[in-house]
């Protein structure tokens, strides 16, 4: 997400609602993991939402089932949902830095596009937060994104098939 600043991407991910965030972190931890590591994608981001709420989100889609495919393909299969602490504490001695762990997580500009528009939409719609009908109405302006999900996976949003289509 180079183009966008910190404060902006802050603001982004504090206008999502409680699903959407834990979601993203889900993905970005699932990112992480990867070997090697992804960018933060929409697809990884799919899949955690799915594995999440799927009744949630499968609604909004022709073939529920298409998501098997797609999270056994993105998924990764090692490692535990959380990350792991030590049981020991490690603090800072006097004159040393204080260190935090962390992971650098590089989003995907098509999900960063697509969850800035939902963050929009929530807003027109004078709602605090963007929930996953906001998301689903951001995808759906997204063509291309959406002609590849179906090319790729078989995954199309319900009422998409029969919409004109852009030039």
């Amino acid at each position: 997400m180079a183009d966008y600043d910190v404060s902006a991407t802050m603001r982004l991910l504090s206008s999502l609602d409680r699903q959407l965030a834990l979601a993203l972190q889900d993905a970005a931890l699932a990112a992480a993991r990867s070997v090697p590591p992804k960018p933060l994608g929409l697809e990884i981001f799919l899949c955690a939402l799915n594995r999440r709420y799927p009744s949630r989100l499968r609604k909004h889609f022709r073939d529920p089932g298409s998501f098997a495919a797609l999270n056994d393909a993105v998924w990764p299969n090692q490692g535990a949902t959380n990350p792991t602490c030590p049981n020991e504490t490690i603090e800072a001695h006097e004159g040393e830095q204080d260190t935090a762990v962390g992971i650098h997580i590089e989003l995907d500009s098509d999900l960063g596009r697509i969850l800035l528009n939902a963050a929009r939409i929530s807003s027109a719609l004078l709602r605090r937060s963007a929930s996953i009908p906001e998301l689903i109405a951001s995808l759906s302006t997204e063509h291309t994104v959406c002609e590849s999900l179906k090319a790729r996976w078989s995954i199309e949003l319900k009422g998409l098939a029969d919409a004109p289509e852009r030039r």
